[in-house]
């Protein structure tokens, strides 16, 4: 009796691996990767070229790259890269762990990041400058990659993004931090090898977006790699190199000559999905605040406020964002005076 007590618990737990193992090959086969897959140096990256035919038409049209959140990928821009892609030649990909990538090494810092992003655009994009359409973490990264690269970098929409200023900020002002633990990340992984978040249906990588539905194809392909152990591990290791982020990005003195074009969200933390007692408004009031700074990057910044708007502004405010694009081109293409 006590024998069975004993292994009736690592049965279960067997068992229920065993069928979570199950679910994500089926996961595997319903949702192929959109695009293709390259190489850049010990691990794959997926990615799509859209509007391809414009590369043709039109030589001095900048490549726009979009760069995902944290813990998001190329789908959680929703349908706004093909829309630009009617115009413009567009780029997506997702970061290495994340969407359909292979996961890459440690650590997971933004100079990595933006390192590998380089790699992929020298490997499969033409050969012409990177208009980089960030989000959240992403900007951390695209501005990364423009202080690397300034030669290789056409211009930065930055779609409401960390200033490096921002946590020091909230600590002063007792603000709580919005962001998952790694404890919790961890949790979270180990509770998904047992299949514990599909049971209560918890995706990670569904974001809650007021007033938007994702299409029911993209909405179901985030659930399904919402449980892909790799995605959970590379979200937990880019959260675990976030501060060493944030110093790199803090020992950056640039001030660039392209055109940076900053896009905040208002109400960032939504007082709808945020905790209780969470203060939203001094939180977003802060949040603003420190991505105003951001117009010093360049001697060609604009910074506009979608007051309304909630943190995935791609997602809830896309004319916004596509007039942020098209004012970076228009400034792009102008000529330069002598």
């Amino acid at each position: 009796m006590a024998g069975t007590l004993l292994f009736t618990p690592i049965l279960l737990a067997a068992a229920a691996a065993g069928a979570e193992r199950i679910a994500r090959i089926k996961d595997g086969k319903r949702h192929q990767p959109p695009g293709e897959f390259q190489d850049i140096g010990g691990h794959k990256l997926h990615y799509q070229i859209l509007g391809a035919h414009h590369l043709e038409q039109d030589a001095k049209l900048p490549l726009v790259v979009f760069e995902a959140d944290a813990a998001d990928w190329s789908t959680h821009f929703g349908e706004l890269p093909h829309e630009v892609a009617k115009s413009s030649p567009v780029l997506i990909y997702d970061r290495a762990g994340l969407g359909w990538s292979e996961e890459g090494p440690g650590p997971r810092d933004v100079d990595t990041l933006a390192r590998e992003l380089h790699r992929l655009l020298v490997d499969v994009g033409p050969e012409r400058q990177a208009l980089i359409v960030a989000h959240g973490f992403g900007t951390l990264v695209a501005r990364m990659y423009a202080h690397r690269y300034p030669f290789e970098t056409a211009g930065l929409v930055l779609l409401d993004g960390e200033y490096e200023g921002f946590p020091a900020e909230a600590r002063k002002r007792g603000l709580p931090s919005s962001e998952a633990s790694s404890i919790l990340l961890r949790l979270l992984s180990w509770a998904n090898c047992f299949g514990i978040l599909r049971a209560m249906r918890m995706p990670v990588a569904v974001p809650e977006v007021p007033d938007y539905d994702f299409s029911p194809r993209a909405l179901s392909t985030l659930n399904a790699r919402s449980f892909s152990p790799g995605i959970l591990r590379a979200i937990q290791a880019e959260q675990d190199c976030k501060e060493m982020s944030l110093e790199q990005v803090r020992a950056l003195s640039d001030r660039f000559e392209f055109p940076v074009r900053i896009l905040a969200a208002g109400q960032s933390a939504n007082p709808e999905t945020s905790p209780k007692d969470f203060p939203t408004e001094e939180f977003n009031e802060v949040w603003v605040e420190q991505q105003r700074k951001l117009l010093t990057l360049s001697s060609d910044s604009k910074f506009a406020l979608a007051a309304d708007c909630h943190h995935y502004v791609a997602l809830g405010a896309p004319d916004w964002v596509q007039e942020a694009i098209r004012d970076a081109q228009t400034a792009i293409l102008a000529p330069r005076e002598e």
